[in-house]
């Protein structure tokens, strides 16, 4: 099988593969597809042929008024996007039997040569970016490629478009030059590496005419491969990076919960909503009868009650989806048994609570010959599984199990899942375990493999739900798969380049370098590298639901394909292809995707490889902490889940097959605060151990013995050994801090002189008083330090995870730090005390930073962090100084940070719901930091309407697939030190003309000293009272006698200053009809200074365009407004025209950091004060003297109110033409860059000559 050729089955997304074709489309499809094939004629032109290919394509798939199929520009064929106004896929076409068609095994033909040409002029000339896929085709046969494999080997080849382009527009070239020397050669060099996939309608002619087609999976494939899902890349019902709101919507009610409020918290069903027998109302009235443990973060104790009953219901349902989706694989593992439903549905057989609890723990957790007859006889087909997975949990122990809940009955939620027996949508009361029960049955959680026509539900959707229900109290949010996927993709494919450069003194940059010279026949050598990808260390110190170690495992296995080094359980390469979609990772032949059947010897090789490869990765290389215990346990279940999806049939003594069990990964997941620890990271364990006798050697022993434990007895004898090391550990920190030497010496001290022979004197009293009292404080700071620590749940990385310890105990950390650390948490000030006791302060104590600190200390050396974060550091001025050390180092920080990539995701709603915007950051730790940043370009990132439901993923992938660029460090400090997320927005002509603006410039805050905002009327800091705030008591609508008057924002507008002015928009707001202010009744106001004498005024909002007039008049306002008082030094009527012109409005949108804030961009008092003005001279004196008139010329006009349109424009146009001539701009297409069409909107009447 050439690896480079996809059939359909392989190149279509798996998850939209599954998905079930209504039939009446397959026979449309069928009956078009059989008069394409009737009609195609090898002896007609191509013309004729593209035109059938056409006339079938809209007849079929193609049916919306949103595309249109037709010749466009040089291309033969393309299907225009209505909405984008691009074409999104091109066609070129050949004659049957034409030499110049390309072939399977030959791509340097002409009809290559003149797609890659399309595509280029497509690409640079009419700048489309929205190219999906591009199609050679001569009626039979399709060869199609992905736009991103065009781009990679030809699009973002600078040297070979420029010479494609040059000789394009070279009036003597002829298109056979450009084929034949610049296209061909870069073909012959990479067509071996140029995949595509393949498809020849010749191969259903013999089929086309009987129904059974419409049964067949590559008929199906065929459909799908030509759909607009496929080809446009569009999201579709089920994609599994979005939740399924109808499954979430009625679990959640079941459970007797509900989604409320802006942040989508959870919460108990409204009071007359409520459902008795629902099971968390069953729990939460049980609790009544507990005393509940008191709880710092949970100070109330209905709070507390809430909190504990959703921690029990969370338990069970998780176990309960994890039991679906067991019986689901039992099924779908053995499909070949036509009794397979009845013998494997197991969850049917549940008729109470009881008999649920004794299947969690009576029957999965306990080998088939130890379970009762009575289990045996009900549950004789359910496996066991592992000790671990289905072990009461510490809260059950507290409380109580399931088995505590009646099965009552409750009301059958509105627009409910459930069909009565007529289809019908089901209502009335059920029992409520056949409420669940049912309620899961109406999805297909596997075993259909999409052919059952439900809603399928995979382990990324439960993922998903595990991940916002656990975050109830602030609404969390699930990391999509596209994000997870590709910073793992990104981090550790780099992490294995790395390591394989240190391991064989080789020097790749890239990851794809390896794999084009890794000699893969050398066996010893796999071995080798096999054995460095197995002992990688990868952690998620804020884990959540497990979904970044769930990525990492599958990149990984994939990492080890793409090596060919994967082996086959019996030694032999693997040589099925493997791929990651929607968190799937998926094995294909040329056939599509194979499922596992344990009666064949190769899938049952292939089901054994994954499964041994997934626990070897789970066992040695993945980690993971969180400070939410239900957090931890829901990431070992879904690696459980990760494993159970290759669980593989084995035959036992007993001549049975049995399930292979799951192996004890608990103990690599843990529950701690992850930010909280005594221990430094390189703090000396040395005394510990041997006063401990414990060996470094004999604790891994344990942690390897617990991971592979055979029985319940033995691994919790296992984990009793484990503790009692880290106790000693941990007792041995504190008989090894400096405060409990101090205290030993004290009371050693005290024991002294109490026992010495002679008796006290007043004086000898009074030390001992003295040395009594040092020993209670320093007793009590022991004590202290020891309950805060316990308190904030610290985590001990020192020790807990002995995997990043040599055998010395030395801290070697870890090679990648994953996540999506938490951000916008309060800290309190003892958990800000402790953290920082460890790490230095953060801008405003946010935590997210905090985690990078963690990053680099987890790392070693050259390791590499991935993050998704807020976006917030990018701009916050609070941040700067935090933004400029991170590539910085110095005697007290040896290490920093290489920013490999930096994705600015500010315009992608990543996060459903969320109004926090973000990052992707992937670094490296190193004490050499490179002196640049990597980025991807950000402008012009929308969607288009049809784009919305799954917008974030397009836009991210829009954005990755974009050249990678780089800006110095010197010159992001230099030039966007406010905002860094502008430099990844400019284009490279907007920076020229950036620094060309800041030319021969200085700062107005040195020509300007007295610069201020307005009043903060309102402020409790300042003694203003709360009834004062709620009733506004220094302003009114009307006069009052002492009373001066007040201007809002919007009554600033260019040139004018109209106190009491109509907004453009009308508005109830208060503050919008409020005209006059008490001004000596504000305490501690602004100084009256700044509300009087000549002065400029400048709007805060800068939307669309900044807005400043001059006033003289005594007017007061807020921070709305901000004041720059004149001075002798400059002209205050040139800074007005200038801050009013257009080439202002450019620099600001493209410099200030709050200017691309959404709706409402901002002018922030810094950006006033660092805004750059032209130094006058005598050079430029006469344009200063003409743009002050211009501007007294307009002011004006503005304040008798009588000026036409015309006028405006023409002062205005010659105002914008003299600012960008006194700041040197003089080309034409510099202005019309700025000031769109400046030059074509000149005015009729002024004979100014520009500069071409």
């Amino acid at each position: 099988m050439n690896k480079n050729i996809f059939t359909p089955s392989q190149s279509i997304q798996k998850s939209y593969l599954r998905q079930p074709v209504p039939i009446e489309n397959l026979e449309t499809f069928r009956s078009n597809l059989k008069t394409l094939l009737d009609r195609l004629n090898s002896e007609d032109i191509e013309e004729s042929n593209k035109g059938r290919v056409k006339t079938f394509l809209e007849h079929t798939l193609w049916t919306s008024n949103n595309y249109e199929i037709n010749a466009s520009g040089k291309t033969d064929l393309s299907i225009k996007d209505k909405n984008l106004n691009k074409d999104v896929v091109l066609f070129e076409f050949k004659k049957i039997g034409s030499n110049e068609m390309v072939t399977k095994f030959d791509l340097v033909k002409k009809a290559m040569f003149e797609i890659i040409l399309y595509y280029i002029l497509e690409e640079y000339e009419n700048h489309n970016t929205d190219i999906k896929h591009l199609i050679i085709s001569d009626g039979y046969q399709y060869f199609i490629f992905e736009k991103g494999i065009f781009w990679d080997f030809f699009g973002k080849d600078k040297k070979f478009v420029k010479s494609i382009l040059s000789s394009e527009h070279t009036n003597g070239e002829k298109r056979d030059y450009i084929y034949n020397q610049i296209i061909k050669p870069k073909v012959e060099g990479c067509q071996d590496k140029i995949t595509f996939t393949y498809i020849n309608l010749h191969t259903f002619s013999d089929s086309i005419e009987s129904e059974k087609i419409l049964a067949d999976s590559k008929f199906k494939a065929l459909y799908k491969l030509f759909s607009p899902i496929h080809l446009l890349k569009l999201p579709f019902s089920e994609d599994h990076n979005t939740l399924n709101k109808r499954f979430y919507t009625e679990l959640l009610y079941i459970m007797g919960l509900e989604e409320r409020g802006t942040k989508h918290q959870i919460q108990r069903l409204k009071p007359n909503s409520r459902e008795g027998y629902s099971l968390f109302e069953q729990t939460y009235a049980m609790l009544g009868d507990y005393e509940l443990e008191n709880s710092i973060s949970v100070p109330s104790k209905e709070e507390k009650r809430f909190e504990t009953a959703l921690g029990l219901v969370i338990v069970w349902i998780n176990r309960t989806l994890f039991m679906k989706l067991l019986e689901s694989q039992l099924i779908a593992f053995n499909k070949h048994d036509t009794n397979s439903r009845k013998k494997y549905a197991f969850f049917e057989k549940l008729t109470d609570f009881a008999l649920m609890h004794y299947l969690f723990c009576k029957v999965m957790a306990i080998p088939e010959e130890k379970r009762t007859g009575e289990m045996k006889a009900k549950f004789g087909e359910v496996p066991y599984l592992n000790s671990s997975l289905f072990e009461l949990t510490e809260i059950e122990k507290k409380y109580f199990p399931i088995s505590s809940l009646r099965n009552g009955k409750m009301a059958i939620m509105k627009n409910t899942c459930l069909k009565n027996k007529k289809g019908k949508m089901d209502s009335g009361e059920i029992l409520v375990l056949d409420y669940l029960k049912r309620f899961l049955d109406s999805y297909d959680f596997g075993e259909d493999a999409g052919n059952s026509g439900k809603t399928i539900i995979n382990a990324s959707v439960l993922g998903l739900i595990f991940e916002k229900i656990n975050g109830y109290k602030d609404g969390s949010f699930f990391t999509p798969g596209y994000i997870t996927s590709y910073l793992c993709h990104k981090a550790l494919r780099q992490c294995v380049t790395d390591k394989y450069n240190q391991t064989f003194y080789t020097n790749y940059q890239h990851f794809s370098e390896l794999v084009d010279n890794f000699d893969y026949t050398d066996f010893n050598n796999c071995v080798k590298v096999n054995e460095l990808i197995n002992h990688l260390r990868i952690c998620d110190p804020a884990v959540g639901s497990g979904h970044f170690l769930v990525s990492a495992l599958n990149e990984l296995i994939c990492i080890k394909r793409d090596l060919n080094i994967l082996r086959t359980i019996d030694g032999k390469r693997f040589f099925y292809h493997l791929s990651i979609e929607d968190d799937e990772l998926v094995v294909t032949d040329s056939e599509g995707e194979i499922s596992y059947n344990p009666n064949d010897p190769e899938s049952q090789k292939v089901q054994e490889t994954l499964f041994e490869e997934k626990r070897t990765i789970i066992e040695n290389c993945l980690f993971g902490v969180d400070l939410n215990p239900n957090s931890a346990e829901i990431c070992q279940l879904r690696l459980w889940i990760e494993l159970l999806k290759n669980a593989y049939y084995t035959k036992g003594d007993d001549n049975k097959k049995h399930l292979q069990t799951l192996p004890n990964i608990d103990i690599n997941i843990k529950c701690g605060n992850s930010l909280v620890m005594k221990y430094a990271f390189h703090a000396s364990i040395n005394q510990v151990l041997k006063g401990a006798n414990i060996t470094i050697s004999d604790y891994k022993a344990h942690v390897a013995n617990y991971k592979n434990s055979p029985s319940k007895d033995n691994k919790h004898k296992v984990e009793k050994d484990i503790e009692a090391i880290k106790q000693k550990l941990a007792k041995g920190y504190d008989i090894e801090s400096d405060i409990y030497k101090k205290w030993v010496k004290v009371c050693s001290e005290i024991l002294s002189r109490t026992n010495s022979l002679f008796p006290s004197e007043d004086i000898e009293t009074k030390a001992l008083e003295n040395l009594r009292k040092q020993e209670e404080k320093l007793r009590l700071t022991l004590e202290e330090v020891s309950t805060r620590h316990a308190r904030l749940g610290a985590f001990e990385w020192r020790y807990e995870f002995p995997e990043i310890l040599d055998e010395k105990g030395t801290f070697m950390g870890f090679d990648c730090i994953i996540g999506n650390p938490p951000y916008g948490v309060a800290m309190s000030n003892e958990y800000r005390k402790t953290v920082e006791e460890k790490f230095e302060h953060v801008p405003d104590y946010e935590i997210y930073y905090y985690f990078i600190l963690l990053g680099m200390g987890l790392l070693k050396v050259n390791g590499y962090l991935a993050y998704i974060i807020p976006n917030t550091w990018l701009f916050n001025k609070f941040a700067q100084e935090f933004r400029e050390s991170l590539q910085k180092t110095d005697a007290q920080h040896p290490y920093a940070w290489s920013l490999k990539e930096l994705l600015d995701c500010t315009n992608i709603p990543i996060f459903e719901s969320a109004t926090v915007r973000n990052t992707v950051i992937f670094m490296q730790k190193t004490n050499a930091p490179q002196n640049y940043i990597n980025f991807k370009n950000t402008r012009d990132l929308i969607g288009s309407d049809e784009e919305t439901k799954m917008e974030g993923k397009i836009l991210f992938n829009k954005l990755v697939s974009r050249e990678t660029l780089s800006i110095s460090t010197e010159d992001i400090k230099d030039e966007f030190s406010q905002n860094w997320g502008l430099a990844f927005s400019l284009t490279s002509e907007e920076n020229q003309i950036i620094k060309k603006i800041k030319q021969s410039t200085v700062t107005l805050e040195s020509l300007f000293p007295e610069i201020s905002q307005g009043i903060i009327a309102y402020d409790k800091e300042k003694g203003v009272s709360k009834q004062d705030i709620a009733n506004r008591a220094f302003h009114s609508d009307k006069y009052i006698d002492g009373y001066q008057k007040w201007l809002r924002g919007f009554d600033v507008k260019k040139y004018a200053v109209t106190w009491n002015s109509t907004p453009s928009k009308t508005s109830s707001k208060q503050t919008d009809k409020e005209i006059y202010v008490n001004y000596k009744a504000i305490p501690r106001a602004r100084d009256q200074k700044f509300f009087y004498g000549k002065r400029l005024l400048i709007r805060e909002i800068t939307n669309p365009s900044l807005f400043a007039a001059i006033t003289d008049e005594e007017l007061y306002h807020d921070p709305a407004i901000l004041v720059v008082k004149d001075s002798k030094a400059y002209p205050l009527e040139l800074v007005c025209g200038i801050l009013n012109s257009k080439l202002a409005s450019f620099y600001h949108y493209r410099h200030s950091p709050k200017a691309s804030k959404g709706a409402f961009p901002k002018i922030m008092i810094s950006d006033v004060r660092s805004f750059p003005l032209p130094v006058i001279s005598e050079s430029n004196l006469d344009i200063a003297k003409k743009i002050s008139y211009l501007v007294e010329e307009m002011q004006n006009l503005m304040k008798l109110g009588n000026a036409d349109a015309k006028t405006i424009h023409e002062l205005e146009w010659k105002i914008n033409y003299w600012v960008f001539m006194i700041y040197g701009i003089r080309e034409t297409q510099d202005m019309d860059y700025m000031a769109s069409d400046f030059s074509t909107n000149r005015p009729q009447d002024i004979n100014i000559e520009l500069q071409s």
